[in-house]
């Protein structure tokens, strides 16, 4: 085989099936290997319906018929894609169902190039014998119809694609035509053509070969250069359209990611579906820890360490539970004001101290419609690249520091270290949740008598159906829409004992 296959087959035999994680540049050579082997098969066919019409142009000459099967038509089945698809967007490994018909298809593709090669063969072998003078000049390459059914939704990627195929076998023709010229005219040896040399503008024939035709000489030549101009030409034209490909690709993966929590960027560590584990590892750790720092009676007053109780667990449960919710809230809100900030500096470029805090809130932000789509990109620049340094060392302590500044009064309880950690994680992680875009959600309306919703709660210590008090908030992956709930971390509540 003319491409190469390697790693979409060690994917579909080896990867996938013992379910092994991809990164991005693997599933990246699989898919365009994928590409290339359907786009060498349609040049196949391509070919050979060139040989073949040559073929029966020749045995009707000779009055004789074909020994030589036809080429087989390709099915193209797409299951490969969809494996791909089911990796890329959903981030879930394919059914052995859909696994087992990507790899029949695969094993499909190469018996069928191998049965196409085979019939090239044959045919060019065939016509040599009938035709030992070589092929009319006038050979034409059909090029096959666009592939049906490719899961590309965008007009640019097709036309794309389409530049690409003719490059393709306008490359082949050439190389066809410029191979009927060399067989036509084949008695002239490379070393015949170096004696050929220039003497003032004009061809003149070596007196020591009088047998060189020097029309021929000079047929050869002209299309030698016009081939290898074209091939000049071709290959500017593939660098631009690669460097097109390259950013469309960029394009195309930022407008499919931006604003779809569904397909996620595997290289970011603080991606939604890290941000879910480490929501977990709060609760299961962190949350434990100051629990037990508060309910051991810890107190920075050591007189009123020993003179008072520990608190009850459901007071406890309460202040953890408010400091991540009131974690979460001022991120919230310092996200949302980051960009209307910026935005008022560009509508009203003024310096903070001409204005009070009041003042400058009140100055209209409204952007003329005009700019509406350039905010927009500014809009969606700056929130990449306010995702892109959220997780900086400085910018989370200066995130906390605010946080703390923002508390009008500090809780009377839980001032050790383990709470204090407790704090900055909350403080941490909710920053991370809500410069994501769109932004994570947490859902804590569940209110003491409601019913336990066991499809986004967990029960603390109790089982019960009726709510007694919440613990933990449960996660999702976006603010729902029409009543939906993307949930990636089920919340904790404590129900009303069942009393028997």
């Amino acid at each position: 085989m003319a491409v190469r296959t390697a790693t979409l087959q060690q994917m579909l035999d080896n990867y996938l099936p013992n379910q092994r994680q991809l990164n991005r540049n693997t599933l990246k050579t699989a898919q365009k290997e994928y590409e290339d082997f359907t786009s060498f098969i349609w040049q196949q066919h391509s070919a050979i319906d060139t040989y073949q019409e040559e073929n029966s142009r020749l045995h009707r000459l000779n009055g004789t018929q074909s020994r030589i099967k036809p080429k087989t038509e390709f099915k193209k089945q797409e299951y490969i894609l969809e494996v791909l698809y089911e990796f890329v967007a959903k981030q879930k490994f394919p059914s052995k169902g859909l696994l087992a018909k990507a790899q029949n298809e695969f094993a499909y593709m190469t018996s069928h190039c191998t049965h196409l090669t085979e019939t090239r063969k044959k045919l060019k072998k065939e016509n040599k014998e009938m035709n030992p003078q070589g092929m009319p000049q006038n050979v034409q390459v059909h090029r096959p119809a666009t592939a049906h059914g490719h899961r590309d939704n965008t007009h640019l990627l097709d036309q794309l694609k389409n530049d690409n195929e003719i490059l393709t076998h306008d490359k082949i023709e050439l190389q066809m035509r410029l191979a009927a010229y060399e067989d036509k005219y084949g008695k002239i040896r490379s070393a015949d053509l170096e004696r050929v040399r220039r003497q003032g503008g004009k061809v003149v024939k070596d007196t020591q070969h009088p047998n060189i035709d020097q029309e021929y000489v000079k047929l050869i030549q002209k299309e030698v250069k016009r081939y290898q101009s074209e091939v000049a030409q071709n290959a500017a034209l593939q660098g631009q359209l690669n460097e097109l490909r390259n950013r469309f690709s960029a394009v195309a993966m930022d407008k499919l990611t931006r604003g779809n929590p569904a397909i996620a960027d595997l290289s970011d560590v603080n991606r939604p579906t890290k941000l879910a584990e480490q929501f977990g590892e709060l609760y299961d750790n962190d949350w434990t820890n100051a629990f037990e720092e508060i309910q051991n009676g810890y107190s920075t007053d050591a007189k009123s360490s020993q003179n008072s109780k520990p608190p009850e667990d459901k007071i406890i449960i309460e202040l953890l539970l408010n400091t991540f919710i009131e974690s979460y809230q001022f991120c919230q809100s310092l996200t949302e004001g980051q960009i209307l900030e910026v935005e008022r500096l560009m509508i009203r470029p003024v310096n903070r101290w001409m204005y009070s805090d009041n003042d400058r809130q009140q100055v209209d932000v409204k952007i003329p419609q005009t700019f509406v789509p350039f905010f927009d990109d500014f809009k969606n620049q700056a929130v990449t690249l306010r995702k892109c340094i959220a997780a900086d060392k400085d910018v989370i302590n200066f995130v906390y520091d605010a946080f703390q500044k923002s508390r009008a009064s500090k809780p009377e309880i839980g001032s050790g270290r383990c709470f204090l950690g407790y704090e900055k994680k909350c403080v941490m992680l909710a920053w991370l949740m809500c410069v994501q875009d769109p932004p994570m959600y947490i859902h804590y309306d569940l209110r003491p008598g409601d019913d336990m919703q066991l499809d986004k709660f967990k029960h603390y210590t109790n089982s019960g159906k009726v709510v007694d008090f919440l613990v933990w908030p449960a996660l999702c992956l976006e603010r729902p829409r029409e009543g939906a709930m993307q949930l990636v971390a089920k919340g904790v509540a404590q129900p009303i004992k069942n009393v028997r």
